[in-house]
Formats: structure tokens, C-alpha cells, sequence
């Protein structure tokens, strides 16, 4: 797992540098707006721990210190995979073994609430971006999305019956979450949302692009597109440049501005997983001393 995931983030990193990702101007006009986005990218990391705080405790207690170093590890493990898959991977390694399975299955459920958040914003989005004068830019970006989303929700309905009875046992922790345990997880992810959305801004404007209602209504669109768009190691940065460039038009640095975001936001918390990654060692179930000694 160790040896895979840094193999991995190499490659990543070298994907990166290799497709220009990184080529981007780092002469911000207004650095002190830059410093304010990566000030807050902490306390984006210290909510999604949170979250998984919360959701690990339906089979284990741990910490939140814990909860941090499991959620970076995540972050490390799943930027080598599309959707961000290997993200339980990395988070339940800081569970009990005899926890890990269902615990792969909570971290699935954080997930999904946090790309519930995602599309909601992103129709909201979309809805305002069609009511302002750029409605015929993205009008396409528009019934896409509302296809997309009926997909998506017949489909996700189908896979959980379909899931929950052929895998009972196994999602028993998930299939007990209480709906204020949800709700509660619910608006720990869209708080983080917002704070993506903040960054954004915040990185805008250290570039000197000042537009505000524009950003804050481009933004939703922007991570609603990447969210179904299956990205690899190796057509990341490109990929995540074009939708950028498509969907910010009109301001001057939405390149640099998104590349930003991600390294401040992702990049740089993945590598910090990866130590976690190393210095972790395995939890195993207690196992009680045996008595040797004969019995009078």
C-alpha cells in the first residue's frame, strides 16, 4: 500500500510537470488574497476530518488528530485514481482491521453527501448562469447537466437497494446512521463547499480579477463539470485546465486561478498524507495474553 501510493503520487506529480500544469503564474498581483485561500485550506481539511470523525464513530472512536491523519491519507491515496476512488483506502487503514470494510463503506457515505452538496450547487448554478447574459454560453452546460443528474439519481437509487440486499451485513453501520448524524455531516460538507468557493474567489482576486457575483456563480459550474468528468493521473491537469478555461471565460488568469486552488487545496495535503501513510502502523484487534501456567 505505502510503496504503491508514493510510486503513484510520482506519477502523478511527474504527469504534472510533464503536461505544464505548473507553468502558471505565480506573480500574483494582490498576494495577500492568495496567502488568505491558503490560510483557509487547513480548515477546509480540519471540517472533512470532522466528517469522518463523525462517520467512523458508527464502528470506532477516534480521535480527531486521528481523523485528520486518516483523511489526508485518503487525499494521498486517492488522487492516483478517477473519482477519487482510493479514498477510503487510505482512510481506514486508521481503523481496527475487523472495522475497515464497513468503515470503507462510511467513508463512501461522506463522499456522496459531499457530492450531493456539489450538485445542488452546481444546478443552482447553472440556474444562474442561465438567467444572466452568458445564458447562451452555457445553455449546452445546462441540459447537460439536468441529464446528468436524472442519471445519476436513478441509477444511485438502484445501486443502494441493490446494495443494501445482496450486502446487508456488511453495510449494517451505514444503513444505521441517524438522520441527524447525516444532517449534521450534510452541513459540515456544505460549509466546506463554501470554503472551496471562498478559495476560489480569493485566488481571483489575487490575480486581479475582481468579479465576485460572476466567480461565485461560475465556481458551482466549474466543480459540478468535474465531478463526472473521470479524470487519470496523466489527463488530470489538462483536463481540470480546459474546464477551467471553458467555463471561467472571460477572466484573464482562470488557468493559473484553478491550478492554484488545486495545489493549495489538494496537492499540497496529499503529500503530507503520504508521510502520514509511512508512519502509520497497521491497528490490529486486541488480542488478550494467553495463560501459560498450569492449572492446580
Amino acid at each position: 500500500m505505502k510503496v504503491i501510493t508514493t510510486i503513484g503520487v510520482g506519477i502523478y506529480l511527474y504527469s504534472k510537470i510533464k503536461s505544464g500544469t505548473f507553468n502558471i503564474d505565480y506573480t500574483a498581483a494582490n498576494p495577500w488574497y492568495l496567502l488568505a485561500a491558503f490560510a483557509l485550506t487547513p480548515l477546509n481539511w480540519l471540517v472533512e476530518s470532522l466528517k469522518w470523525k463523525i462517520l467512523a464513530a458508527q464502528v470506532e472512536s477516534i480521535s480527531t488528530w486521528t481523523a485528520v491523519k486518516a483523511t489526508l491519507s485518503g487525499l494521498a491515496s486517492s488522487v492516483i485514481t478517477p473519482f477519487r476512488l482510493g479514498d477510503p483506502v487510505g482512510k481506514v487503514l486508521f481503523l481496527q482491521e475487523g472495522n475497515r470494510v464497513q468503515g470503507a463503506f462510511l467513508s463512501v457515505t461522506g463522499s456522496l453527501l459531499q457530492l450531493a452538496v456539489t450538485i445542488i450547487a452546481g444546478v443552482v448554478g447553472l440556474v444562474a448562469v442561465s438567467f444572466s447574459m452568458a445564458a447562451d454560453m452555457f445553455s449546452s452546460y445546462y441540459y447537460t447537466g439536468i441529464l446528468v443528474i436524472a442519471v445519476a439519481t436513478v441509477a444511485g437509487v438502484a445501486a443502494f437497494f441493490y446494495i443494501k440486499k445482496k450486502h446487508a451485513e456488511t453495510l449494517k453501520a451505514t444503513l444505521e446512521i441517524g438522520i441527524k448524524k447525516l444532517a449534521t455531516v450534510f452541513l459540515l460538507s456544505s460549509f466546506r463547499y463554501a470554503l472551496f468557493i471562498v478559495q476560489f474567489m480569493l485566488v481571483f482576486f489575487a490575480y486581479g480579477d475582481f468579479n465576485p457575483l460572476t466567480i461565485a456563480m461560475l465556481v458551482p459550474v466549474y466543480f459540478f463539470v468535474a465531478a463526472f468528468v473521470p479524470m487519470f493521473i496523466v489527463t488530470e491537469g489538462p483536463t481540470r485546465g480546459a474546464i477551467a478555461l471553458a467555463v471561467f471565460i472571460g477572466l484573464g488568469h482562470a488557468f493559473s486561478a484553478a491550478t492554484m486552488v488545486w495545489i493549495i487545496n489538494l496537492l499540497i495535503p496529499a503529500v503530507i498524507g503520504l508521510i502520514f501513510i509511512w508512519q502509520h502502523k497497521s491497528k490490529n484487534p486486541t488480542v488478550e495474553p494467553v495463560n501459560l501456567q498450569p492449572e492446580n
